[in-house]
């Protein structure tokens, strides 16, 4: 009997027994660390306390108190210290700033009629529709190119593919694509094509342009294949900028002295007379200087104003201007691309000393008919657009005159008032696309006349026609086949002193 006594002493006394949080101890400290407390707090209560040392770095205790409850103790020597005392487990855990959750949030069900979503919709904040937005999934597309098992998995392939924009079905210039696994890409030329070496396998393909949505797809390379890329037009609202170069911002492979204007600047050109003059902004770039004041021509890096060439869709124009130098031969509604070489000129351009100035005209809208048009007090223009055959064929026709003789009626002098000048000048395109070709036809004709009274006159004319053939043989050999025909044509006619009449 006294040998179970003394067992049952010993496994139930009151100082074995864990009671926890709510066990009266007595504490006498003066500047004891935290650490010390605690181990002592364990050994007169069987009591744990959870807490990460950096915590309680630097925490004291002074403490003098008899039959005080594990919990009180605790919560004395940190007060003030921004630590929390939460009960677990038959123990205490220590927070910075915050006690352990001990229910569940306070929820219920609500049950809400189905226009009451559009109402919320309604009530959504800019910032709120941003986040939603951005909450949701990002969902890239597959786009695959080529056939399974017609190359090995180590052999590289060749890739090829079309840009061209949503709305009008037109090619996309300067469009790139970077592909983020190999951290590389390209961009297309001035007909909308890229092309691309790479082993077969699956890449996230990103394709941007500015002011055109961009667009992600995860590219399944197979083959050597092809592929097309509608891209529509977006709405940008900056908050930074970030600038992503061409093929001609490669310092190893940049044309030397090669510039490009694009469309949307051509847009943004100052209007002399209700009229852009493309070749004036070329004034504002490095190594370009106008002939003189009241004079047509421009001087390129030092070269005569004769020693540069004028292309518009590869048919060369002799005289680009109008008017004594005041009008642009060309209509800035048609032009899609404007590049200028003042440096190194390509080979296929000829044998220009100075500078070449290349123009690519707009292929015409493939979605839709519009047409867009202007006057002025002494120039009038129009130009018509649209499909033949809905996203294959496409025309454009433009067309400009000038009807000034009212102004120069105006001016009292007799010479001037019964002087005549005036110009016009026209424009067709038609482009037409099949599986594996694109054909293009453009014809451009310009005309000018000036009468001073009856003393002298003189008419020039530019006139020519380009034919275009692009073919995809296979995926990494593409033709380019093209005839143009050119003239120009002028004449004289002097009366002012007749035995040197000519």
């Amino acid at each position: 009997m006294k040998l179970l006594l003394l067992i049952h002493l010993f496994l139930f006394s009151p100082s074995s027994i864990d009671k926890g949080p709510d066990t009266l101890i007595s504490c006498h400290f003066n500047n004891v660390p935290f650490v010390e407390f605690c181990d002592f707090v364990y050994r007169e209560s069987g009591t744990k306390i959870y807490y990460h040392e950096s915590w309680v770095k630097g925490v004291s205790v002074s403490l003098d108190a008899d039959k005080i409850s594990v919990r009180d103790a605790v919560e004395q020597a940190l007060k003030g210290s921004g630590l929390e005392v939460s009960s677990w487990n038959n123990g205490l855990v220590i927070l910075p700033g915050e006690k352990l959750p001990r229910e569940l949030p306070h929820f219920e069900i609500k049950k809400v009629k189905s226009d009451t979503t559009g109402g919320l919709a309604k009530q959504q904040t800019q910032s709120e529709g941003r986040y939603l937005r951005g909450r949701k999934p990002d969902v890239t597309k597959i786009l695959q190119v080529g056939k399974h098992g017609l190359a090995s998995r180590n052999s590289k392939v060749t890739i090829r593919g079309r840009i061209t924009e949503l709305q009008t079905g037109e090619p996309v210039i300067g469009a790139t694509m970077y592909l983020e696994e190999i951290k590389s890409g390209t961009s297309s030329d001035q007909n909308g094509f890229l092309s691309m070496a790479l082993k077969p396998g699956n890449y996230i393909a990103v394709f941007a342009y500015m002011g055109l949505e961009s667009k992600k797809y995860q590219l399944e390379v197979l083959s050597d294949g092809e592929f097309s890329v509608e891209m529509g037009k977006s709405v940008i609202q900056m908050t930074e900028v970030v600038v992503y170069g061409d093929r001609q911002m490669s310092i190893r492979t940049k044309d030397p002295g090669l510039e490009k204007i694009s469309a949307k600047s051509i847009k943004e050109i100052p209007m002399l007379m209700g009229e852009r003059d493309i070749l004036k902004v070329s004034e504002m770039l490095p190594g370009i200087v106008t002939v003189g004041e009241g004079a047509a021509g421009l001087n390129v890096r030092g070269g005569n104003y004769d020693q540069n060439a004028f292309y518009i869709n590869r048919i060369p124009v002799y005289n680009p201007t109008h008017l004594f130098g005041f009008f642009p031969a060309f209509n800035a509604d048609i032009i899609n691309d404007f590049s200028i070489y003042k440096g190194h000129i390509p080979s296929r351009y000829g044998g220009r000393l100075s500078s070449i100035f290349n123009i690519i005209a707009r292929q015409g809208n493939r979605k839709r008919f519009t047409a867009r048009g202007g006057v002025s007090p002494v120039a009038a223009s129009i130009s018509v657009e649209g499909p033949l055959k809905k996203d294959k064929s496409s025309f454009l026709l433009s067309a400009r005159s000038l009807y000034s003789d009212w102004i120069l009626r105006k001016i009292k002098d007799p010479v001037i008032r019964t002087s005549k000048a005036g110009f016009s000048d026209y424009a067709f395109s038609w482009n037409y696309s099949l599986r594996k070709s694109q054909l293009s036809v453009f014809a451009y004709h310009s005309q000018d006349q000036f009468k001073l009274s009856n003393l002298s006159s003189y008419n020039y004319a530019n006139s020519g026609a380009s034919f275009d053939l692009n073919h995809n043989f296979n995926a990494s050999m593409r033709g380019d086949f093209s005839i143009t025909a050119a003239q120009y044509s002028f004449n004289t006619t002097d009366q002012q002193v007749p035995p040197k009449a000519y």
